[in-house]
């Protein structure tokens, strides 16, 4: 259940240099609270462009990237928004 909060999302992960840590931008506060969730209890949000997204899964110590293959943004009409992807092994 975890993962799917980290990975179903459209949250912008940025990196501070200066302060050498993580940030992420959100278009709501729901979207925050799932990434920041899943970094409870240890996926953590690393990296995500248009075509993938990078986790770091602290329980097992590994990388885990995923697809994206098509993003249907949130509708008010569904009241969702939907995320397809592909895990790479």
């Amino acid at each position: 259940m975890f993962r799917l909060l980290a990975v179903c999302h459209t949250v912008v992960v940025d990196y501070d240099m200066l302060k050498k840590k993580l940030t992420y931008q959100a278009s709501s506060p729901d979207e925050l609270a799932l990434i920041q969730g899943a970094a409870q209890v240890g996926l953590i949000l690393k990296e995500k462009s248009p075509s993938e997204m990078v986790l770091f899964n602290e329980n097992i110590g590994a990388t885990e990237t995923y697809k994206i293959l098509a993003e249907f943004p949130f509708d008010s009409t569904r009241k969702r928004m939907s995320l397809i992807v592909e895990i790479h092994d």
